[in-house]
């Protein structure tokens, strides 16, 4: 019988389709051990090399955690493998490894080894999704999708909402939230549906972290924002970020022709009032710089707030507020884009959208949001479309003044959206060396829009539903 107070986590695939890394852990008193495990394709045996490495524990925490990495001995890159977890999991659970290289189907079996499929979701708030739409939406998703990835980027679950009795012990505080998420058996199965990345946004620690929020008592003083803050990287990093390669917060996947640049620029965000502030670190900034310079090909950029937007203010700061680092970003992509395009893929808005812009010598920069997958607001939908359709104009400081950047949205009568969404992207080889992209919006819940006094609303459609499409290549 599977014991249920064992969890685990796919985490990133291994690079070339070798395996993946996955998080083990369990919270009982007793010693965490390799489970045993088995790997197959299409029914056979396979072989593989297992590396087991403890996690620190939290102090004063009972959990405990180790990352598990499963490298195989004769990959497949971008086949599908059958793996079991002998005393975790009940069940087989089916994982794509990824492509060593973007190839056309025709080339070897039809099986979509050859594209890289990835699934992109943010903002997860638990309360309003207790019956499963959104496991329910990604079993859907994965049944008819060769998915080799999830990338769940930031805001996977929320510290500051409902908020904890005033002055909770930061262990107890950060830890009793991730084990509500985490315990949730639909949730853990959201996760293991895929291989995994992780990228932390604001709601990982609190609102617009890690600034004041008078709503939120444990951030009024400059000492308490410290230690609930340093609580809350240490809790994203054992729960979240033991999951990505090598447990780093930012990291590339290599899929050639395509780079992928995960960032983060949340955990180790300075306050508004340094100066000048960061949302990168140096050692951030130098690897994404390390990256523009070394792309062969199309570039993706994953980061957990969008780049088209305009500066925040008290009640939530953008990356348009951070101006030197803002102004530096955009550098490092222009640069790009004199030989390669970029793909941005984020989260955080609540909005799901596709916009564009690009260089007067023909580059061209994509940013797709997905978010949310299961929306904090319940009741009726209240709102505007003035904060769902990405600004027309960005304008950044560059050495010789300022640089502005026509934006354009794409709208119809079902996108932007607000209904809660994940955004589903195929690539695979295009015309004349350049990388074939289709993106698609999928809803996998309306938004509720009833008061609160009216019965449930029947649509007459099915909860899971494509929304958008849009076809382009990168080169």
């Amino acid at each position: 019988m599977t014991d249920s107070r064992l969890w685990l986590v796919p985490g990133a695939p291994l690079p070339g389709g070798r395996g993946w890394r996955v998080w083990v852990s369990r919270r009982d008193g007793q010693s965490l051990e390799v489970p045993t495990l088995t790997v197959r394709h299409r029914g056979q045996e396979q072989g593989f090399i297992s590396r087991w490495q403890p996690l620190d524990p939290l102090p004063g925490f009972d959990r405990h955690a180790a990352s598990l990495e499963i490298e195989l001995s004769e990959p497949l890159p971008g086949a599908e493998y059958e793996v079991g977890f002998s005393g975790i999991s009940a069940e087989s659970l089916y994982w794509r490894t990824l492509p060593e290289q973007l190839r056309s189907s025709s080339v070897g079996a039809d099986d979509g080894r050859g594209a890289l499929t990835l699934l992109v979701a943010s903002c997860f708030y638990r309360p309003n999704d207790r019956e499963g739409t959104y496991v329910s939406g990604l079993i859907d998703l994965c049944r008819r999708n060769a998915v080799n990835l999830k990338l769940l980027v930031g805001d996977q679950l929320y510290q500051d909402w409902p908020p904890a009795r005033p002055l909770t012990p930061p262990l107890k505080m950060f830890t009793d939230r991730y084990e509500a998420y985490w315990g949730d058996e639909l949730y853990r199965r959201a996760l293991d549906l895929t291989p995994n990345v992780f990228v932390s946004d604001d709601h990982e620690f609190w609102n617009d972290y890690p600034e004041r929020q008078v709503q939120v008592p444990h951030t009024w003083t400059e000492n308490l924002r410290t230690s609930y803050g340093a609580m809350g990287r240490a809790t994203f990093d054992f729960y979240q970020g033991a999951a990505n390669p090598d447990g780093q917060a930012f990291f590339r996947i290599e899929v050639p022709p395509l780079s992928i640049f995960v960032a983060d620029s949340r955990h180790d965000r300075d306050s508004i009032r340094t100066d000048p502030p960061h949302f990168f670190n140096a050692k951030q900034w130098a690897a994404l710089e390390t990256w523009g310079r070394e792309l062969s090909g199309p570039g993706i950029v994953v980061i957990g707030q969008p780049l088209f937007q305009v500066a925040g203010d008290w009640k939530d700061h953008s990356l348009a507020n951070f101006a030197a680092d803002y102004g530096r970003l955009w550098q490092v992509l222009e640069e790009v884009l004199v030989t390669h395009d970029v793909l941005v893929l984020t989260g955080d808005i609540h909005w799901g959208r596709y916009a564009t812009t690009e260089t007067a010598a023909g580059g061209r920069l994509h940013e797709m949001v997905a978010s949310p997958a299961a929306n904090i607001a319940q009741g009726p939908f209240v709102g505007s479309r003035s904060g769902a359709v990405a600004p027309t104009k960005i304008t950044v400081p560059v050495s010789q003044g300022m640089r502005v950047w026509q934006v354009t949205t794409t709208q119809t009568d079902r996108v932007p959206t607000n209904d809660n969404n994940v955004a589903l992207l195929r690539f695979e080889p295009g015309t004349n060396g350049r990388v074939r992209c289709r993106v698609a919006t999928w809803r996998v819940r309306p938004v509720d829009m009833r008061w609160p006094w009216q019965p449930p609303a029947d649509r007459g459609e099915p909860r899971l539903r494509q929304l958008f499409e849009v076809e382009f290549e990168l080169r």
